[in-house]
């Protein structure tokens, strides 16, 4: 009998141990899960974050500051029906919760539920004790869910700009020498010139959800100082519908085009469009677009034909810097075989959010042609490598407006000497939205 009661006491103690051990092994997850989540959520990593909260509010569902976290965490990351579950947990446990009451009511804004926002907007303004920052923060999105709301809505941006170019006509640097002709050299014409761009956009949204009717126009001009018969008059108009499916964008467009040069008409095109937008988290997007268009070109009818255009462009945001890249290629059928070509392009981009509202920008972008055909007096096809580098630093102007300094060098090397070219544009420009 005291042999079989030590057994089971032995048993109970080793029962006890592992119970003690199981239990400290899961607090101990519980709040490694807490303290990596609150790392990742600190350091802008919504994603990673969301992961460990997920396993923190698991592990201790009725904990309130976990569920708040939990919320912060899905709404960076995109995820904002796990967001509103959690928000709406913190005020079940908090009723009294403001911060957590305005989190869910701009949750329920990204969800386009707009009734269900407003009330809880109002809620947090109609307490006296509401800051008058936070009432300045809820009046603006008020703004926004009434101009949401609305079936017709006009949008646009003006920028003026003005611009040192010294290789206004791409002139090779060095002598040309073509066969059976002497050498020739070509002059480099340094010129300034101003430029100014209007673009403007009407969204029409109907009572389905997620769908819309998007026309924009560009109205582009730009004037030499000295070489005139460069002068570059641009208009091109763009309509289609877009629908919105959760965390993608697809969109259609017809589209035309009208160019003339020293108040002379030069090309005209008219063509269609196909793109998708995929945000796969809230940092990261890829867009795929595919065209098509028919050009004229008035003073080389020989350039005239279809072309078709593809391109790939991924881009990400961490925390200050923001990336971005293009790839692509398109196929021109000209009407004579050295008009005709294949272009492919690819190109990177990068931003840095400085203090006091500057930016800093840069960007790389690489062009290769090839043409069908030998141009006369040529031997061979003609090739063309085309390299920009541009730099710049922006400065936002209040809520609307930022002026921008750039500067862009560009360099041709072609299998042709005329093609051969090195030129930069430094510009001012100032861009005012509405």
């Amino acid at each position: 009998m005291k042999r079989w009661v030590s057994q089971q006491f032995r048993v109970a103690s080793a029962m006890l141990v592992v119970w003690f051990l199981t239990g400290s092994a899961m607090a101990q997850a519980e709040g490694d899960a807490l303290v990596l989540g609150k790392a990742s959520l600190e350091a802008g990593r919504h994603d990673e974050a969301l992961l460990h909260l997920q396993a923190a509010f698991r592990a201790d569902p009725a904990n309130a500051d976990v569920s708040f976290l939990l919320g912060q965490a899905a709404f960076g990351a995109g995820n904002y029906e796990v967001a509103a579950a959690a928000f709406d947990r913190v005020l079940v446990m908090r009723p009294g919760d403001d911060r957590a009451r305005l989190e869910l009511a701009r949750t329920y804004c990204q969800l386009q539920l707009f009734t269900v926002a407003e009330e809880l907007f109002r809620e947090v303004a109609a307490r006296p004790e509401t800051p008058a920052g936070v009432r300045r923060t809820i009046d603006e999105y008020m703004n926004q869910i009434r101009a949401a709301r609305c079936s017709h809505r006009f949008s646009g941006a003006l920028t003026l700009t003005i611009a040192r170019d010294d290789n206004a006509r791409v002139s090779p640097q060095d002598t040309i020498v073509l066969p059976n002709l002497p050498p020739l050299n070509v002059p480099i014409e340094r010129d300034w010139f101003t430029s100014q761009s209007l673009v403007v956009e009407h969204r029409w949204t109907p009572r389905t959800q997620g769908l819309a009717w998007v026309s924009e126009a560009l109205a582009y001009d730009a004037l030499y100082l000295d070489q005139d018969d460069l002068d570059v008059q641009y208009l091109r108009l763009d309509t289609g519908p877009r629908w919105k499916l959760g965390r993608t964008l697809v969109g259609l467009g017809l589209n035309g085009a009208y160019m003339a040069k020293d108040d002379n008409r030069y090309l005209g095109t008219w063509g269609a469009r196909a793109f998708a937008n995929v945000a796969t988290t809230r940092h990261t997007a890829i867009r795929l677009e595919l065209s098509a268009e028919d050009r004229t070109y008035w003073r080389e009818p020989d350039a005239s034909g279809p072309s078709g255009t593809a391109s790939l462009r991924p881009t990400w945001t961490l925390g200050r810097h923001a990336f971005s890249a293009e790839t692509g290629a398109e196929l021109h059928d000209a009407e004579a075989g050295d008009q005709t070509y294949d272009r492919a392009f690819a190109g990177l981009g990068y931003q840095l959010s400085l203090p006091w509202r500057f930016s800093f920008l840069a960007s790389y972008r690489y062009e290769n042609w090839l043409f069908a055909e030998p141009e006369p007096l040529a031997t061979s096809r003609r090739r063309d490598s085309v390299h920009g580098i541009g730099v710049g630093l922006r400065r936002l102007l209040g809520a609307h407006a930022a002026v921008e300094l750039r500067h862009k060098l560009e360099t041709s090397q072609s299998s042709n000497d005329l093609y051969d070219y090195d030129r930069n544009v430094t510009s001012l420009s100032v861009t005012y939205a509405f």
